[in-house]
């Protein structure tokens, strides 16, 4: 690791700007593994600089310009970079963790693999960035614009997504239990096989989104918009919360079984998809399951406990044939 002196540090910073103004004498800034801890970069221009694993730890970057920089595994970590320009920045397996990202634009910014927990980017501008595999655990992304963005297998556990545009973003195997969704816009975004469990999605906008495979289990939706969202045989809402949900047909009656679960009926191209905690499927699938003993109900229990099952999803089921009917 390389230390540098406030003059060399200035010195190379001059060098830069007369290389990003095409002077002959100017020399890229090449800060590879230098330790700039603490620094003060406040409005620096560092367009185009090479700053792979660079030590930026709890450094000033404020208005900083790094469009197009290379940060490549770069320790941002606490690092304050506040509308800072990131747009088509390399920060793969970059480590940001707490790092201060409000309004921040990382357009076009390649994410992937990065370590975003407990960061801040409120009102950050990630329009088409690249945050495959990103962890965003805690991470504070209210008001922030994500449309079109690669969010793949991301990890964004307990993430604050209030009011936050998520239009067409691609959130495919993302994990986003416990999630704060209030509001936000996912209108055609792909959510095939996200985990959503526990997730708040109260009016949420997922019109047109694709929910096959989803896990939305103990989620709540209510108000949420799921006009022409696109659900399969195995979206899972096993107790979420569907009140004034807009766009989906459903029931609930509980609590059954043992414990506090629901059954819950959702009306799905044709057919009523029953839910009953890890239970999905078809009334004679559910009907089957009963009856071939699959649940470990105590010995004691299981005529009650059958009974109660199967009054519950007929009673389901006569709420979506009113339901149908009314619509």
């Amino acid at each position: 690791m390389t230390d540098l002196t406030v003059k060399q540090l200035r010195e190379i910073k001059r060098l830069h700007d007369l290389w990003l103004n095409d002077d002959p004498d100017g020399k890229r800034a090449i800060l590879t593994g230098v330790d700039l801890h603490n620094a003060d970069l406040r409005n620096a221009d560092l367009r185009r600089a090479d700053l792979r694993s660079v030590v930026l730890r709890n450094a000033d970057l404020r208005n900083a310009d790094l469009r197009r920089a290379d940060l490549r595994r770069a320790d941002l970590t606490g690092a304050d970079l506040h509308n800072a320009l990131l747009t088509s920045a390399d920060l793969r397996n970059a480590d940001p963790a707490y790092a201060n990202l409000r309004e921040a634009v990382l357009r076009n910014a390649d994410l992937n693999g990065a370590d975003l927990h407990n960061a801040v980017l409120t009102s950050a501008d990630l329009r088409n960035a690249d945050l495959r595999s990103v962890v965003l655990r805690n991470a504070v992304l209210n008001g922030a614009d994500l449309r079109n963005a690669d969010l793949a297998y991301a990890n964004l556990r307990n993430a604050d997504l209030t009011s936050a545009d998520l239009r067409e973003a691609d959130l495919h195997n993302a994990v986003l239990t416990s999630a704060n969704l209030h509001n936000a816009d996912l209108t055609s975004a792909n959510l095939r096989e996200a985990i959503l469990r526990n997730a708040d999605l109260t009016s949420a906008n997922l019109r047109e989104a694709d929910l096959t495979g989803a896990d939305l289990r103990n989620a709540v939706l209510t108000g949420a918009d799921l006009r022409d969202a696109v659900l399969s045989t195995d979206t899972r809402f096993s107790d979420a919360i569907l009140t004034e949900v807009i766009g989906l047909i459903w029931a609930q009656i509980g609590p059954v079984g043992i414990g506090p679960r629901t059954t819950t009926a959702v009306w799905q191209d044709g057919h009523t998809i029953h839910h009953a905690g890890c239970f999905i499927g078809t009334r004679s699938d559910y009907m089957s399951s009963i009856e071939n003993n699959e649940w470990e109900w105590p010995e004691d229990q299981k005529t009650e406990l059958a009974v109660r099952c199967r009054t519950s999803i007929q009673l389901c089921e006569s709420t979506i044939r009113e339901w149908l009917v009314a619509c």
